[in-house]
């Protein structure tokens, strides 16, 4: 973040914070749909959106919409969506931090559900709220048969999820989730986390709830705050599976949760990669997709150890 950048500015009851990097397009409809927002009656907000090193027209698409929004720009130089989350972090003057992406469509009540939850529900300091699924054109039948791990893989949490008590292993996504902001500054983004660049490696989100839910803060769901995620067609593709997983498997690496040698993981590939050839013609859907994830994982954990060999050693 630019050095004394956040100096001045008045204290506010809501930041929105939305972290960018090269996807002006999606940010465009995205701010435009904070367009309908209803703000309740006295409540004073600011939408934070950090420019991740953009090389797009991400500033000028930023510039449109400061007629209609109270927009905040935060230049980050340090590459990944965790640098930036931190750089929102700092620069929040709201007492309710919530966050979204750069392609999504708020509700219209997204953000009072959130304030009124903020509010009433003194006992909680962090909530999720429903994700719903906007595909640019009709997703694949693969996709319809194993709706349970892709809704995972597009992020989409529906309100369904939100009868089960939010625990340590069923926490919102990064999406659409809000948080008491003095306890946000407790606890920030681990930067070995989040993306970064066209690395697929996540978990940022997930890291912060858990440390936070060990220390004994409570998270609860928020139904009623609502917002749609734009899968783009290409998302909708095999090959995203497969670099999704890679990243979770980087993230397993990186957490130490590995417990094969490099030469056992290319024992276990050379296994997997023959078993999804064989399935992907032979077998139904839900048998040659979780071979494919399983390869995934074990191919981002062979990267993340080949190339951090001598740290590890």
């Amino acid at each position: 973040m630019n050095a004394g950048q956040s100096r001045g500015r008045a204290g506010k009851d809501v930041t929105v914070a939305i972290c960018t990097w090269n996807r002006a397009a999606f940010l465009d409809r995205t701010l435009a749909s904070f367009h309908r927002l209803c703000i309740p009656e006295g409540v004073e907000w600011e939408l934070i959106v950090v420019d991740n090193n953009c090389t797009d027209t991400t500033p000028n698409v930023v510039q449109r919409h400061r007629e209609f929004l109270p927009i905040y720009c935060v230049s980050e130089k340090q590459q990944g969506h965790s640098a930036s989350r931190n750089a929102a972090v700092e620069a929040a003057r709201g007492e309710l931090l919530i966050w979204t992406d750069d392609d999504v469509l708020v509700d219209s009540n997204w953000l009072s559900a959130y304030w009124d939850a903020f509010q009433y529900q003194s006992e909680i300091s962090f909530w999720g709220g429903v994700i719903r699924p906007d595909f640019e054109s009709p997703p694949p039948s693969w996709v319809e048969s194993n709706w349970e791990i892709c809704s995972r893989l597009f992020a989409i949490r529906e309100s369904k999820a939100m009868l089960e008590p939010m625990t340590a292993t069923h926490l919102p996504f990064g999406a659409n989730f809000a948080i008491r902001t003095p306890i946000q500054r407790q606890q920030l983004y681990d930067v070995e986390f989040g993306r970064s660049g066209q690395s697929m490696r996540g978990f940022d989100e997930i890291d912060v709830l858990r440390r936070l839910m060990e220390k004994g803060h409570r998270g609860g769901w928020c139904p009623e705050a609502e917002l749609q995620h734009c899968i783009p067609r290409e998302r909708v593709s095999l090959d995203y599976v497969k670099k999704y997983f890679q990243g979770q498997g980087e993230t397993l690496a990186y957490r130490g949760e590995t417990r094969l040698s490099p030469e056992e993981l290319r024992c276990q590939l050379k296994r997997r990669r023959r078993n999804y050839r064989l399935n992907r013609w032979l077998k139904p859907s839900n048998i040659w997709l979780k071979d494919l994830i399983d390869l995934s994982r074990l191919e981002g954990q062979l990267t993340y150890l080949q190339k951090h060999s001598e740290r590890l050693s």
